[in-house]
């Protein structure tokens, strides 16, 4: 394994604790919005797999900016046509709180696009 591999495991590591820590914080007491917004980015990131690279590569268009809109409104149908119906579905269907955190992250990560340089 040679160094860049190690540094990439140990971060991983370390997102994933502290993924842990938040989602213990949260059981432990109510988070303001920003927190919500927060921990569903590091979620988003960890759980799911996705970097701002990843998403710089996979949402040139504003794709993501573009989801956050339609599940703010909680219509699928403006929801980016490349992206699965099923899922559009489950998230336009959340609680209006779930839905303003689920796009609030999007939006985070849309700026992150915005600033990312390769």
């Amino acid at each position: 394994m040679s160094d860049g591999d190690f540094q990439v495991d140990r971060a991983v590591c370390m997102a994933e604790e502290a993924y842990a820590e938040m989602i213990n914080y949260k059981k432990q007491m109510n988070m303001t919005g920003i927190e919500k917004i927060a921990q569903k980015r590091l979620e988003q990131k960890v759980k799911h797999g996705y970097s701002i690279k990843s998403d710089y590569e996979a949402y040139p268009d504003f794709e993501l900016m573009q989801a956050a809109q339609a599940i703010l409104e909680g219509n699928k149908d403006n929801m980016p046509e490349s992206w699965d119906k099923n899922s559009c579905e489950r998230l336009c269907s959340k609680s209006l709180e779930d839905r303003l955190i689920t796009a609030g992250a999007m939006l985070a990560a849309q700026i992150d696009i915005l600033n990312f340089k390769e």
